[in-house]
C-alpha cells in the first residue's frame, strides 16, 4: 500500500474499505462506532 502523507489509505479507499468491513483500515475496526440516524447514509458512497 503507497502512503499519502500523514493518512496512509486515500479517501476513496477509506470508503471502499468502510462499505466492506467497516472502517477505513482493519486496524482501526475497534474504534469505530455505527452511525447515527441523522447522519450521512453510507449507501450514497460510490
Amino acid at each position: 500500500m503507497r502512503t499519502l502523507g500523514p493518512n496512509e489509505v486515500s479517501l476513496r479507499q477509506g470508503q471502499k474499505n468502510y462499505l466492506q468491513f467497516g472502517a477505513c483500515e482493519v486496524r482501526c475496526r475497534d474504534f469505530v462506532r455505527k452511525p447515527t440516524d441523522d447522519e450521512h447514509d453510507i449507501n450514497n458512497i460510490k
